[in-house]
């Protein structure tokens, strides 16, 4: 069982090995599980104070949490990188002059300018990961969920994207960021959740998931720490998610 408390503004790192549930977690918190991937689930999801299946998908949810995936390919849905931009506040109905600004804002957060006019499926994938994350940051969610936006970047570009996040937080946008470098995260998030898969028991018929700390870092208020280690199948994963965005009691399969 993992319980969670995510303040407005806060930045929390997600840690753990390929199979914890990083993936996961972060999909329930989006709504991708279950408007999208369907499976085995119980409990309950709550966004905003409404519980997630009252939602009418994801085109209600999006507007206020937005994730990035790890495949930015995925994402990728225009020809041209300024197209890209500005579709998502274009479907949202923004007006050109406000689509503008925001784009433009994105653009210069990332240091992207160079990549304006050309064409996506050309960009290198550290490129293609920037141009998602920029799409996302004009947006601007009340939450904003990254699963390893830097995994195909080199450290310059990292270092922007994890200050382009950072920047966001102090705004109040709720950032959860799934990430393998951890000394990054520990630089710039308020506080680190570390998920851990153990070997399966004897007497146990599924792996189990393990959130085996909260790590509040310097700047975290003293009682956000908690040490939580409590066994449950793969397949329920269960966590909450409080204060003051989403709130989350959820197993999921």
């Amino acid at each position: 069982m993992i319980d969670l408390e995510i303040g407005e503004g806060e930045f929390v790192g997600i840690l753990g090995p390929t199979g914890a549930g990083k993936s996961t977690l972060l999909q329930c918190l989006s709504g991708i599980i279950p408007f999208y991937t369907r499976g085995r689930r119980t409990g309950e999801v709550s966004v905003f104070g409404r519980p997630m299946t009252a939602y009418r998908g994801l085109d209600e949810l999006s507007p206020l949490v937005n994730m990035v995936l790890q495949d930015p390919e995925a994402q990728l849905l225009n020809l041209y990188v300024e197209e890209e931009l500005a579709w998502g506040l274009e479907n949202y109905g923004f007006p050109p002059d406000e689509i503008s600004q925001r784009v433009g804002k994105a653009v210069q957060r990332l240091n992207i300018g160079r990549l304006m006019g050309r064409v996506t499926h050309t960009l290198s994938g550290g490129e293609k990961q920037l141009v998602v994350l920029a799409a996302m940051l004009a947006l601007r969610p009340k939450v904003l969920l990254l699963d390893e936006p830097t995994s195909e970047l080199d450290p310059i570009g990292t270092d922007l994207v994890f200050e382009a996040v950072a920047a966001l937080a102090a705004e109040g946008i709720s950032i959860v960021m799934a990430e393998h470098k951890i000394a990054e995260l520990a630089r710039y998030a308020d506080r680190l959740v570390g998920l851990a898969v153990t070997l399966t028991p004897p007497t146990a018929a599924e792996p189990m998931a393990i959130l085996i700390a909260f790590v509040p870092l310097a700047d975290a208020p003293p009682d956000s720490a908690a040490i939580v280690a409590v066994p449950e199948p793969v397949p329920a994963m269960n966590f909450t998610v409080t204060r003051p965005l989403i709130s989350v009691s959820a197993s999921e399969g």
